[in-house]
């Protein structure tokens, strides 16, 4: 065939696809708009803009962090993406020296309402207004008002937990030599500051009588956080002349030995680490770290009076076992010392804490089986995760295992804490009908392995799970897109999700029983999983009872921002 006469041909097969919509660019969407100052409205450039996904279950309480999209604001601060898939999304924005902005929220770090974008539609003119972020600038001082160096300073947001008004770390910093120090990136707020010993600050007196240490002090001066004076933080502000003078207080030692409970011998070169007990919730003081010597002995000195956890750390070598290692043979109590798990509590009075034993040994192991009810079939694909969560939510870091074909698990190492136990990735239509732990029923309650011990535990689902769907709506009747949806059963939160564009939510994976459902405009979230919080709004919630595979539609009104934030107030 001559080529002229292809080229023709090749030319009409393209035609004729276009016109019977096979253009691979048809159905394609744009989305395009500005980035500007929150304030003065000019122009901000180089912004990271990014679409992702929307999912019921992301963007709930932050920012999702794979985008599908992504482009680069212009000089003029504008973007564009084109060919994107029809479907809904989060937009959002981000540079340095702003703070992470939700196109459609009111504040930075929040979520926005989501972006529909149906086929070959064309969403222009969206504006996303970014808040500069904030300094809080000072100095670290003694008694006297002589400058330290070396202090650590950090900056905390109030934040509800466990039904009470914590601190949450927002940004930290050194002090310099000169004693002062700045700390950034910060929204617009309420915040609390506070200042601990400095690095190598060492009279050489630890074995003085009397001996005493900088203790953590909260600005401008005190010992207590709930004495501590707020610092308020407007939008891009910086703000200058902080002092906070270090109050001094007794320092004691915490002295003993750590004991490899595998072979009764001392746990030689093993990493602990002291941590107040009620970290996080009373940031503000280092995590200090040991190496146990030869005998197993270990010293943390300058310790104030109060409440600690010692706990085996990721294991730090020391020179003598880094050479060992090189030569490719390292002693067998070291190299098992390494990973050995343990955990203590101490309180720290008026004198030292001598001859105290910390047990090492290989943490907990929990095995089990997960099975569906009675004769039902169980080949997911794939299968779900089984998660042991710290019931107190701070003290371990929560522990998983993949559950394998054949539905058996196993979690070896586990930190002796109590935790609670959760399955996660189950189909919508499946829930945990039981969990039995050494053949007794422990539905609700948690597991206990302050001991050391581990067990058997045994989980089994049921594919009749119900489930709610509903719209939530604003005071005035509108659907209200992007808004949180809480389903709770009793005091405990089982499900958190959002709303879609149209204000539409559906959740699945429910047992039988009877629920509660509530909608938030915006939310903290640890206030929202505050039972008593939640009980100021009972008259804004709606009840729904659940059977095996039922379906409940149910319209929820949602709660404003304005009366979370007025009930909020009155709890501080």
């Amino acid at each position: 065939m001559p080529r002229a006469r292809f080229a023709g041909l090749l030319l009409v097969a393209l035609a004729c696809g276009r016109a019977q919509g096979t253009d691979p660019a048809a159905g394609k969407c744009r989305v395009s708009g500005q980035v500007v100052h929150f304030t003065v409205g000019t122009p901000v450039h180089k912004v990271s803009v990014r679409l992702k996904r929307f999912s019921s279950e992301g963007g709930v309480s932050d920012a999702p962090s794979v985008s599908n999209y992504a482009t680069t604001s212009d000089a003029q601060g504008k973007f564009l993406f084109d060919a994107v898939e029809p479907g809904v999304y989060w937009l959002y924005a981000s540079r340095t020296g702003y703070l992470e902005q939700s196109y459609g929220a009111r504040e930075p770090l929040l979520k926005g309402a989501p972006v529909k974008l149906a086929a070959g539609q064309h969403r222009d003119g969206l504006v996303i207004k970014m808040t500069p972020q904030a300094f809080v600038y000072g100095k670290v001082a003694d008694e006297d008002g002589d400058i330290l160096p070396n202090a650590q300073v950090q900056v905390y947001k109030s934040a509800w937990a466990a039904g009470h008004m914590r601190f949450s770390v927002a940004g930290s910093a050194i002090s310099q030599d000169d004693g002062s120090f700045v700390i950034g990136n910060l929204a617009p707020g309420r915040y609390y500051l506070s200042a601990g010993q400095p690095h190598g600050d060492d009279d050489g007196s630890l074995d003085s009588p009397g001996r005493q240490t900088y203790a953590t002090t909260y600005y401008p001066g005190v010992a207590d956080s709930a004495a501590a004076s707020p610092v308020e933080v407007a939008a891009g502000a910086e703000v200058r002349g902080l002092e906070i003078r270090l109050r001094l207080a007794r320092a004691f030692h915490i002295r003993g030995r750590a004991r490899n409970t595998l072979t009764g011998a001392p746990a030689a070169q093993a990493y602990l680490k002291l941590m107040p007990l009620d970290a996080p919730q009373e940031p503000g003081h280092l995590e200090v770290g040991a190496v146990t010597g030869i005998d197993g002995g270990f010293d943390f000195p300058d310790v104030a009076p109060g409440s600690y956890v010692i706990a085996s750390g990721s294991g730090v070598f020391v020179a003598t076992l880094a050479a060992q290692s090189a030569q490719g043979q390292a002693p067998p109590e070291v190299r098992n010392t390494a990973a050995l798990i343990g955990r203590v509590v101490v309180q720290v009075g008026e004198q030292d804490v001598d001859n105290l034993v910390v047990p090492l040994g290989e943490g907990a192991l929990v095995t089990g089986t997960v099975r569906m009810a009675g004769e039902e079939s169980g080949k997911f694909s794939p299968w779900p995760a089984l998660v042991l969560e710290p019931a107190d939510g701070q003290s371990e870091e929560p522990v998983a295992a993949q559950v394998k074909p054949d539905g058996s698990f196993r979690i070896p190492g586990i930190v002796p804490d109590q935790y609670s136990v959760k399955v996660t990735g189950l189909p919508d239509d499946v829930y945990v009908k039981s969990v039995r732990f050494e053949g007794r029923d422990i539905n609700g309650e948690d597991l206990n392995f302050a001991s050391g011990a581990g067990g058997q535990l045994e989980i089994v689902l049921s594919s009749g799970a119900a489930g709610i769907s509903g719209v939530v709506r604003d005071a005035e009747g509108a659907a209200a897109a992007g808004a949180t949806v809480q389903v709770c059963q009793g005091d405990d939160t089982v499900k958190y999700v959002s709303a879609n564009e149209n204000g539409e939510y559906k959740v699945g994976g429910l047992p039988p029983g009877d629920y509660h459902v509530l909608a938030w405009e915006e939310v903290d979230p640890g206030l929202s999983f505050d039972a008593g919080f939640r009980s100021h709004f009972a008259a804004q919630s709606t009840d729904v009872q659940l059977a095996e595979r039922a379906h409940s539609t149910v319209e929820v009104k949602m709660i404003p921002r304005e009366a979370i934030e007025s009930e909020a107030a009155k709890m501080k």
